[in-house]
C-alpha cells in the first residue's frame, strides 16, 4: 500500500552570519493515510520547520515530499498554491485569526477566498462550528471568546476546505491542561471519523503518547519512537474505503 505523505533526505538549512545552520539533516518519513501522528522535540530541534516544509511554506534545500503520491515541489508555484489551499489545514499555536469579523466569518472565510458566496458557504461553516463545539458563538469575535474557543475556531477554518492533511503546531501551548486535553480529544475525534492525517508538533510528552505513530526530533534529525501504538477506529478504515471507491 502506497504511502499517504513519504519525505526522502530532506534537508533545510537557513542563513546564518558567514555561514548556515542545519535545521533538517536527512528527514525521511512515510505515514500512513487517517493517523494522529505526533512529534516531540526541544524548542529549536526543527519540528516547526519540518512542518512549514511538508506544508509548503519552506523549500527543502534537498529532499523530496509526496502526498498523495504528488511531488508537491516539482510543481509549479500556481499549482502548489491550489493544491496546498485544497489538500493542507493549518493550526497553530497563535491562532491568527481576523479580528475584525466574526466566528462565523473566519471559518467560511477560505472558502470565501476560494470564490464562493456567503450564501454557498455559510450552511456548511455553520454545521462546522457546531461539530467543533461553536454553535453559539457564532457572532462573537475572536476576541470575546476564550483561548480554547479561539483554538477550536481555528481548526474549524482549517477543515473547512475538507483537507486530507492537517497540520498543528504546538495547538496547546497557550491553553491551560484541562483546555489543552479538551483540544487534543477533538483531535482525535476528528481524525477517527473523517479520516483525515494530523500532524501534531508538541512540547508535551502526554500529549505525544496519543499519537498513533510518535516521532521525536533532535537535532533536526527525525526518529520513529512507535508504529501505531494505537488501533485506529474502525470509523477510519471505513472513511478510507468510502474515499477508494470508485
Amino acid at each position: 500500500m502506497s504511502e499517504f505523505l513519504s519525505l526522502r533526505d530532506v534537508n533545510k538549512s537557513f542563513p546564518y552570519g558567514a555561514g548556515s545552520i542545519h535545521v533538517l539533516r536527512h528527514v525521511t518519513l512515510d505515514l500512513e493515510a487517517g493517523v494522529l501522528a505526533t512529534i516531540v522535540g526541544d524548542s529549536g530541534s526543527g519540528k516547526s520547520t519540518l512542518l512549514h516544509v511538508i506544508g509548503g511554506m519552506e523549500r527543502p534545500d534537498k529532499g523530496d515530499v509526496r502526498i498523495q503520491g504528488t511531488d508537491f515541489y516539482a510543481l509549479k508555484n500556481d499549482d502548489q498554491a491550489r493544491f496546498r489551499n485544497r489538500k493542507i489545514g493549518f493550526v497553530f499555536q497563535f491562532h491568527h485569526l481576523l479580528p475584525e469579523f466574526d466566528a462565523l466569518e473566519n471559518a467560511m472565510m477560505p472558502l470565501l477566498i476560494r470564490g464562493q458566496t456567503r450564501r454557498q458557504a455559510e450552511p456548511r461553516t455553520r454545521e462546522l462550528l457546531a461539530e467543533v463545539g461553536l454553535a453559539n458563538r457564532l457572532l462573537n469575535r475572536p476576541g470575546e471568546l476564550s483561548g480554547g474557543e479561539q483554538q477550536r475556531l481555528a481548526i474549524a477554518r482549517a477543515l473547512i476546505s475538507e483537507p486530507s492533511l492537517i497540520l498543528m503546531d504546538e495547538p496547546t501551548g497557550n491553553l491551560d491542561h484541562r483546555t489543552g486535553d479538551q483540544i487534543v480529544n477533538l483531535v482525535e475525534q476528528i481524525v477517527a471519523s473523517r479520516g483525515v492525517t494530523v500532524m501534531v508538533v508538541t512540547h508535551n510528552p502526554d500529549i505525544a503518547a496519543r499519537g498513533h505513530r510518535i516521532f521525536r526530533m533532535t537535532d533536526g534529525r527525525l526518529e520513529s519512537l512507535d508504529t501505531l501504538v494505537h488501533d485506529r477506529p474502525q470509523a477510519v478504515h471505513e472513511k478510507r474505503a468510502d474515499q477508494e471507491s470508485p
